[in-house]
């Protein structure tokens, strides 16, 4: 209330000119942190400081606090009261609108709050003190280009409760426009367009009619005044007659030459030679001093694009001139409109205008991507074409305050073109509103349909309408255009990164800020205005950190119940760029299905999944953040979740934790601090715990000094990296636990103690249980109560010695890792595991005998155990696909029954020092693809290596004992980089095991590695023919023809190889080369010592150029390269080998 007892005036006012703005504006009266700054703060510094009741707890403010300014003037009602409910005392007042307009928010000075005796906690005033400080609060408005708000009036309420005292002038903040739109527009203006005339007549009527119908904010201004001002529009219509000149015509045109204001004027009954025939009877309409320029103004309109009724049908000339006040209208409010081009042809493309049927399309896209934007462009573009046009903006909003009955009263009037009044008092039947509507080709655009129940009401009338209309739908929930029934979902594209950059300010150049925005307009259009320092920006973007994005923090939850809400929190608060399954796992149980959920987000744009990751755009991961850090600004321990790591320490250090929080996901790598046992005691409803370090440093991490004696028994996820202590809590009850991760902890057991039979009783949701390097770990519990387990690893376990005979119980397990349990000497029988896919028992150096397999296994890891045959029952792995038996040093015989494993793809041998033999394979493999013999002792490999049909990869490195290859086996010859350190020493294969691969000059294609598919051979070779010669002068020699002999302690084959090669001729090689692979799609290169180049193109053909001299080698090396079937290979690979000679291979199955 006033000093007087009367209610406080509000008025809206233009900063610049110090009037009333005649708008219509929806506030809120809120109370901010008096910390926020007076002058210079930010929209986003404004909404962070709103402050909030703690939970529970009454609001800070109540009454009336929603003023509704009608015609820029408000009043506020006396019951606005502070209830006292914070521990501050400080505080400001602000006002934001609710929705829409152009000013963004407004604050007072501080002030602090008294009781009726006047006294206060931090410092006393009296009323009138009080009363005096408010009324000087006024400051200077600062100017945006648009209007600020004015509050006067003060008075001190002597109410029980604390009171607000009032409040002056506020400051206006940073203007921002939170519509769903796609690029900045130029300053609103009050009209689209302005129709000036001289009086009444039924031209001006139909006129204002039709420009009404196409969405058309349409003003007539009447003169009966000389008053010189032009009205604020896009479009101002003169309209000339023979009695009636405008006299402002002179101020017209000069504000048309100034400012973006486009003049069209009607010749009505009069022509333009008829204005400057009779220019003297005109110039009465004038100022008497300004005959000149008068004439040549109206010599000038003359000019102008002009409309001349006179022998035209004024229905022909009101349709043209409708349709270019539209094109002026979008060209002004679309001109900076970036990216969207090509999204606004498809989507007419889709709504096939010339089609005589009723077509409807829905345009679907996130929070700010820019459907209300495409829409209203669209909209300007076609609307034309349409008797009746309807554009109903922010239905879900419209529906809300205006009500079902009342917005289905406005839609009919709109497509009727009567006065909503007269739908609601005749009642007209719906067989005359049908026959009505069926007349009309009508262009219906309802935007930010978010629930159906929203545009239910619309259904009916929608199918009524005439032949050839359409219907536009935007919304960002995808389920509305399936039960609407649209013909087309449009999904809105983000801008790419050269086009988002063009939004930026153009002085920042930021990867990040790019990044973050996911080419979202409204959030590209947030960093370019934002107050910050953009390189802060950054880093605060780079650190995951909350930010207030205004639009998208307002409407990226709305619409969503609380469970999809929660499931969009803990995904943005901790599971972003996860496994779906693996978080679907922790977040069911609770009377819902996550994947319902996530299918929900996702139709709503707020979700994405992709290589089955769940995942969201930075700018809503961060938005999100922001709505759970908004739940208690000052009080981490009030929020229901938490991830900074300050906020976490500092509650854990002073015990602030709530009921309020559900999951804490902190990153221990940066802190070391002690935690009381009692520090998890009043998080009664913590969901999800995970303790864990980004990077591992000596020291740092959450001590427990005093042991822990409380973990809530609603966890479903417990994930502690080094976990301090020898156990879990005696009070522990994990029957909610799904997920149990204890990696590299102290822990001797799990439980101990008289209740550990209680607990070990309580695992039937566990689904996890990792405990890998657990170095001190003795002994897992019975897993006989987990009949739920699907995945336990225990890898590096050193102090295992055996495994509970339990795990033959666990039906459901999929995943068994015990690598590196090096005491352990035996392995239960995991037979009966039905569903164990993946078992590997890789270093469990003690262990002797093959073990009871599950014959459903497809992965099984034995290297660096004491086997040294793998039985003949090893076929009974019918589903097998891979088998790892690498560094199994004692390993001696494979069994040729290992053909019989159909599944098979990768078989690996490598370091396998006792293996000499290879066995005879008796049937086709059809499915292996890789085999690795690297470092065994194998000295020759069976011809029946040709019924590995599908092998692509064949690894032979080091095969010091390898004599020979099968002639079906033999490979091609080609050049590479020389080496030119002689001094290293080579081990490898030797050379003289090279298959017969060219005999007199001539490769015998049929007979190499192409008869067996294979897309890479590896090998490594040694020997030396001519040891202590110079390399150079060796080249030299070889392109002399003048190689020195080759000596005789070298094998048959290999000096009937070297005798070969060096008395080939490279440009037959090539010729070869060329011959063989006319037939190849793909695109690979290799450079030979920076002189030599042999390129194959994706043109079916091998071509060569020749740069120097080549210089021919005398050993061999094949080199370590795959071509994919797929043909991913860049356009420019070069290969660099080591050695001088290579054999290459390319497979002919592309």
């Amino acid at each position: 209330m006033g000093e007087d007892g009367t209610p406080l005036k509000i008025e809206l006012v233009d900063a610049s000119t110090n009037t009333r703005i005649h708008s219509f504006f929806p506030l809120d009266i809120v109370l901010l942190n008096a910390d926020i700054r007076e002058e210079g703060w930010s929209k986003e510094e404004f909404y962070r400081n709103i402050l909030r009741p703690r939970k529970g707890k009454r609001a800070l403010l109540v009454g009336d606090l929603t003023v509704t300014l009608e015609h820029g003037l408000g009043m506020i009602s006396g019951n606005v009261a502070f209830t006292g409910n914070s521990r501050s005392r400080k505080f400001r007042l602000g006002a934001k609108l609710t929705q829409g307009g152009n000013v963004q928010g407004a604050i007072t000075k501080t002030f602090s709050c008294i009781d009726k005796r006047g006294k206060s906690s931090h410092k006393q005033y009296s009323a009138s003190k009080v009363s005096k400080l408010a009324r000087g609060s006024v400051v200077d408005m600062q100017q945006d280009g648009l209007h600020n708000s004015v509050y006067n009036g003060v008075n001190l309420l002597q109410e029980d409760e604390l009171s607000i005292i009032g409040f002056n002038e506020f400051q206006s903040g940073p203007v921002s426009d939170a519509s769903d739109t796609s690029a900045t527009f130029p300053a609103s203006k009050d009209y689209d367009v302005v129709i000036r005339h001289g009086g009444n007549n039924d031209f001006i009527s139909h006129l204002r009619a039709a420009l009404s119908r196409r969405g058309i904010s349409v003003h007539e201004d009447v003169e009966e005044t000389t008053d010189a001002a032009v009205p604020e529009c896009r479009v101002l219509i003169i309209f000339l007659t023979t009695t009636y000149v405008p006299s402002n015509l002179l101020n017209i045109l000069q504000h048309q030459r100034q400012e973006s204001l486009m003049v069209y004027p009607i010749f009505y009954g009069i022509s333009p030679s008829d204005l400057i025939t009779n220019s003297n009877y005109y110039e009465n309409f004038f100022p008497q001093d300004e005959s000149e320029r008068c004439q040549a103004a109206l010599k000038e309109i003359t000019q102008m694009p002009r409309y001349i009724l006179i022998d035209k049908y004024e229905s022909e000339l009101i349709d043209e001139i409708v349709r270019d006040a539209l094109k002026v209208i979008y060209s002004t409010e679309h001109e900076k409109m970036i990216g969207m081009d090509m999204q606004i042809k498809e989507i007419v493309s889709l709504l096939c205008i010339e089609s005589p049927d009723v077509r409807s399309v829905g345009i679907w896209g996130a929070v700010g991507i820019g459907k209300t934007a495409l829409a209203e462009e669209i909209f300007c573009r076609i609307s034309v074409q349409f008797v009746t046009c309807v554009f109903l903006k922010d239905l879900h909003k419209e529906v809300q305050v205006k009500g079902q009955d009342a917005l289905r009263e406005d839609f009919l009037s709109k497509v009727l073109e009567v006065e909503p009044h007269v739908i609601r008092v005749s009642g007209m039947e719906t067989s005359f509103l049908r026959s009505r509507v069926q007349r009309k080709k009508v262009l219906v655009v309802l935007d930010d349909v978010n629930d159906f129940r929203d545009v239910e009401i619309f259904l009916e009338e929608l199918s009524y309408l005439g032949p050839g209309s359409r219907i536009i739908i935007t919304s960002r929930d995808k389920r509305v255009f399936v039960l609407c029934k649209t013909d087309h979902v449009y999904e809105v594209k983000p801008l790419d990164f050269s086009k988002s950059l063009q939004i930026l300010d153009r002085r920042i150049y930021s990867p990040e800020l790019v990044k973050f925005s996911n080419g979202n307009p409204q959030v590209l259009q947030f960093l370019s205005r934002s107050n910050r320092e953009w390189k802060r920006l950054s880093q605060e973007i780079q650190s995951s950190s909350p930010i207030y994005i205004q639009g998208i923090f307002e409407r990226s939850c709305c619409g969503l119940d609380d469970i999809e809400r929660s499931i969009f929190l803990d995904i943005a608060c901790f599971f972003k760029r996860m496994n779906k399954n693996d978080v679907a796992l922790l977040l069911d149980g609770r009377d819902f299905s996550p994947h319902v959920g996530f299918r929900s987000l996702v139709d709503k744009s707020l979700l994405t999944i992709s290589h089955n990751m769940v995942d969201m755009p930075v700018f809503l991961q961060a938005t999100g953040r922001e709505i759970v850090r908004q739940e208690s600004v000052d009080r981490p321990g009030d929020r229901s979740r938490l991830w900074n790591a300050e906020d976490i320490r500092d509650v854990f250090i002073d015990n602030t934790g709530t009921s309020a929080i559900e999951g804490i996901f902190l990153d221990m790598s940066q802190l070391k601090f002690d935690a009381r046992p009692i520090v998890f005691m009043k998080m009664c409803n913590l969901r999800l715990l995970k303790l864990c370090f980004s990077k591992v440093k000596e020291n740092n991490g959450v001590c427990l000094p005093q042991g822990l004696e409380y973990l809530p028994r609603k966890l479903r996820l417990l994930h502690w990296e080094y976990y301090p202590l020898s156990s879990l809590p005696q009070t522990f009850d994990p029957k909610n636990l799904v997920e149990l991760n204890l990696p590299n902890s102290c822990a001797k057991k799990l439980w101990k103690g008289k209740k550990v039979m209680f607990k070990i009783n309580s695992l039937e949701k566990l689904k996890k249980l990792r405990l890998s390097h657990s170095y001190h770990l003795t002994k897992i519990p019975r897993l006989s109560s987990a009949p739920n387990l699907e995945l336990l690893d225990l890898e590096g376990c050193n102090s295992l010695v055996s495994i509970s005979q339990s795990i033959c119980h666990l039906k459901k397990l999929v995943f068994l890792n015990l690598k590196d349990c090096s005491n352990l000497e035996s392995v239960p029988s995991t037979v009966d595991l039905e569903s164990l896919e993946v078992l590997n028992l890789s270093g469990c150096s003690k262990l002797e005998n093959f073990p009871e397999i599950s014959p459903n296994v497809k992965e099984l890891y034995l290297g660096g155990t004491m086997i040294q045959e793998m039985p003949s029952s090893i076929k009974n792995l019918v589903l097998l696909e891979k088998l790892d038996l690498e560094n199994s040093k004692y390993l001696k015989v494979l069994p040729t029954s290992i053909c019989k494993l159909k599944h098979l793809e990768t078989l690996n041998l490598s370091d396998c020092s006792r293996l000499e033999r290879f066995p005879d394979l008796n049937r086709k493999m059809k499915c292996f693809k890789c085999l690795d013999l690297s470092r065994t002792t194998i000295k020759e490999l069976p011809s029946s290596i040709s019924y590995l049909t599908a092998l692509e990869e064949l690894r032979l490195v080091e095969c010091k004992s390898l004599v020979r290859l099968p002639d079906n086996a033999a490979l091609d010859v080609g050049e590479v980089p020389k080496f030119w350190e002689t001094n290293m020493p080579w081990m490898g294969t030797p050379i003289y095991m090279s298959p017969e691969s060219i005999r007199d000059g001539v490769a015998d294609m049929s007979l190499d590695l192409w008869s067996v598919g294979c897309l890479v051979l590896e090998m490594y070779t040694v020997v030396i023919p001519w040891e202590g010669v110079n390399l150079d002068l060796l080249a030299t020699l070889l392109r002399c023809g003048a190689a020195p002999e080759i000596p005789e302690s070298l094998p048959s084959d290999a000096k009937e190889f070297i005798q070969t090669f060096i008395t080939l001729e490279i440009c037959h090689l090539i010729y070869k080369f060329n011959q063989l692979h006319s037939n190849l799609h793909n695109l690979i290169g290799y450079t030979i010592s920076n002189k030599y180049k042999v390129t194959l193109k994706y043109k079916n053909n091998l071509y060569s150029e020749t740069k120097n001299t080549f210089k021919p080698s005398y050993y061999i090396k094949v080199t370590n390269f795959k071509v994919s079937k797929l043909c991913h290979i860049s356009t420019n690979i070069h290969i660099q080998s080591d050695l001088h000679v290579s054999y290459f291979r390319v497979t002919q199955q592309m």
